[in-house]
């Protein structure tokens, strides 16, 4: 039995991790040929080419669209690495920030709002906030709010529409165009070129892919 990358030979545009439940056989990659068995763990990046050779295999297969990992480094840089000496007051201010932006970040875009529930002056708050994170109040702002405006158009069925309520934008055109102002693209052509990056795929006795739709 052979197996191929699935759309007819096509390569997957996705990170990929194939979990072999069954069986054995060859993987022909890189110019190179791996044996596998039942337990093995394939990681393949976007357009790498493979073939799997062997009898009975049974496995699973998950896509991960690049744009994950953008998503999560924006998650990494927006969360973490406040001040080391968590005594100070800047440090308990930033602290104090970030618990009010994950609050907030749905009805508050502006930085003045957040100086306001802080109870201190907006060019204090930007001052200390840049002199942090090397980013302004705004730029943390956004990131957020277009952090979740991300999850919302690749994990959820809902209109950019209602997207852009639950955000907090008065209305769909005016979250499209920060959306791609930030993005560079719309959201409805970043929610297009996420279609069916998490499929997930099962290799039947036949020597075919089977899509096994569980996400």
């Amino acid at each position: 039995m052979i197996l191929r990358n699935p759309g007819n030979g096509e390569r997957v545009p996705y990170f990929s991790i194939i979990l072999i439940s069954e069986g054995g056989g060859e993987l022909k990659g890189d110019f190179s040929d791996y044996q596998i068995s039942k337990g093995a763990i394939l990681f393949l990046s976007p357009f790498q080419p493979f073939m799997i050779d062997g009898t009975t295999l049974k496995g699973m297969m998950i896509n991960f669209h690049p744009d994950f990992f953008c998503i999560f480094k924006e998650m990494l840089k927006s969360t973490t690495s406040l001040p080391p000496d968590q005594g100070t007051a800047s440090a308990n201010l930033l602290r104090q920030l970030k618990e009010m932006i994950e609050l907030h970040f749905k009805t508050k875009h502006s930085g003045g709002e957040y100086a306001e529930l802080l109870n201190i002056s907006l060019k204090k708050l930007g001052r200390i906030v840049k002199n942090h994170f090397q980013r302004t109040l705004t730029e943390i702002i956004s990131e957020r709010i277009v952090m979740e405006a991300k999850r919302e158009l690749r994990l959820t069925s809902k209109t950019v529409k209602e997207i852009a309520y639950d955000l907090g934008f008065k209305d769909e055109y005016h979250f499209s165009r920060y959306f791609k102002n930030k993005t560079k693209v719309s959201p409805q052509l970043f929610r297009n070129s996420l279609r069916n990056p998490h499929d997930n795929y099962s290799f039947p006795k036949t020597g075919t892919w089977e899509k096994n739709p569980s996400f």
